[in-house]
């Protein structure tokens, strides 16, 4: 019973960590994403500040041409006495595509 209960615990925390890892990409993409015309130093700086607020580390950061920006962020987990585990997670943000030709 111990075993299968601290299995659960362990898995509870994988998951919530790329719960919480998925969150701060996606908020670091969105951050990163408001500020693309400032050029990209300057949105990857904001994601990585966003990350941070968010319990992640901002693993890279880029910003296309087209105002879209890729992250990838990692969060890192304490599992107890077995060490760390690291969850990551990719978000994507930018201009909305339309399909209006004019």
């Amino acid at each position: 019973m111990l075993l299968a209960g601290t299995a659960s615990v362990l898995a509870g925390l994988a998951i919530i960590s790329r719960h919480e890892a998925g969150t701060a990409a996606d908020l670091a993409a969105l951050a990163a994403a408001s500020q693309a015309l400032s050029g990209s130093e300057v949105a990857c700086s904001n994601a990585a500040q966003i990350a941070a607020i968010n319990g992640a580390e901002l693993q890279s950061c880029d910003l296309g041409g087209d105002g879209v920006v890729d992250v990838t962020v990692t969060v890192t987990v304490r599992f107890g006495s077995l060490g760390l585990g690291v969850a990551q997670a990719d978000a994507r943000a930018g201009p909305a595509e339309t399909d209006d030709p004019g």
